[in-house]
């Protein structure tokens, strides 16, 4: 069954990249030589990466209609290379391709190798995120991009040319997983795998609501996600630096509800960063009272598309190769005023390092 699913989605890629490009449209970048992104017809297949002569070439990845997922390297528009394929079935195909076939699983390190890695490694930072996307709600508006959103991210961290997180440390929930139930149980498994040492992400993109966050289970009136628990979860856990990204309407509402007076907004505010060296980061995709756009041009939202931009080394300022906190931010915040027309404004607050580094962009 696997062989059967990996020749037919190899066949619909050759369909794709080499038969029919005339039937695609380049919706961001450079899709002749350069970095763009490739949606094609009816939505079958979007890739977003390097392009050479027209071709995926070098590092990208490509969401299908089907739920499968590849990200890794490419030549001439085929799998090339170290790249990971994900199935919608739940099977993985890590290791090295060749001309759009899978070679081999990953070359096991020979007993040396490791003994130097031992001697000559450093303490190193994990990563543990849990990435929270709903679009398809019955009791609410749908959202055409929430759920594009959160795989976008998703494959930003998992991806080799990016953050290059081990598959076991991230958790995605997209729309029917992303109940109530299984954010909470998700957000206590990080709390207690992370080390003091090591960085805690909760991403979030769907509907808000006034102090609260809405899962796929939301029915008008119960399983609201309210941010006290997300916060009380995020206090408990061992790291020092965590960050919770939410992209969401009234997302704000994290510090204020609608219509709150002065003081109602500082106990709010104080309910996230009074923990005693709590180290929480809480970035929002707009005020409490704006709404947190989708752009059809984007194809995703405003503030989750130039965030993940920015990951990629759009906002290194400086350009010494490492990515802080505030750094991103500020990318983050002149992009999306900007392309909004001053409509929408991230903010950044909480307890935390605006040095601290998020990635090394070598």
């Amino acid at each position: 069954m696997m062989i059967m699913k990996l020749t037919s989605l190899l066949t619909t890629l050759l369909f794709l990249f080499i038969g029919t490009q005339v039937h695609a449209q380049c919706i961001e970048g450079d899709c002749i030589d350069g970095q763009g992104t490739y949606l094609f017809k009816n939505n079958s297949a979007k890739y977003t990466g390097s392009f050479q002569s027209g071709k995926p070439h070098g590092e990208g990845s490509c969401k299908y209609a089907s739920g499968d997922l590849y990200i890794g390297s490419w030549s001439e528009g085929l799998f090339s290379g170290s790249g990971k394929l994900k199935l919608n079935s739940g099977s993985i195909r890590d290791g090295i391709w060749e001309k759009g076939k899978f070679i081999s699983e990953k070359p096991t390190p020979s007993a040396i190798e490791l003994q130097k890695e031992l001697v000559n490694r450093k303490p190193v930072q994990k990563i543990w995120a849990l990435v929270v996307g709903v679009a398809s709600y019955e009791h609410m508006p749908a959202l055409r991009y929430a759920d594009d959103d959160a795989w976008l991210f998703y494959s930003n961290l998992i991806s080799t040319s990016g953050a290059a997180v081990a598959e076991g440390q991230v958790n995605i929930l997209i729309d029917e997983s992303a109940t109530r139930e299984n954010i909470l149980n998700g957000l206590e498994s990080l709390s207690e795998k992370a080390g003091e040492n090591d960085l805690v992400i909760f991403y979030y993109s769907g509907h808000g609501y006034e102090g609260a966050f809405l899962p796929i289970d939301y029915d008008g009136f119960t399983n609201k996600l309210f941010h006290s628990e997300v916060n009380s979860i995020l206090a408990k856990t061992k790291a020092k630096q965590k960050i919770c990204i939410a992209d969401a309407c009234h997302s704000g509402s994290l510090f204020a509800a609608k219509g709150a007076s002065q003081e109602a907004f500082l106990n709010l505010y104080r309910e996230f960063t009074s923990v005693a060296n709590n180290g929480t980061a809480l970035m929002l995709s707009s005020k409490s009272k704006e709404t947190s756009l989708e752009s059809k041009g984007l194809r995703h939202g405003v503030f989750t598309y130039f965030l993940v931009k920015g990951l990629k080394g759009a906002a290194d300022s400086n350009l010494d190769k490492t990515l802080e906190l505030q750094e991103l931010f500020d990318y983050v915040y002149q992009s999306v005023r900007e392309y909004t027309a001053k409509m929408q404004t991230p903010s950044l607050n909480g307890n935390f390092d605006p040095k601290f580094p998020i990635r090394s962009l070598d």
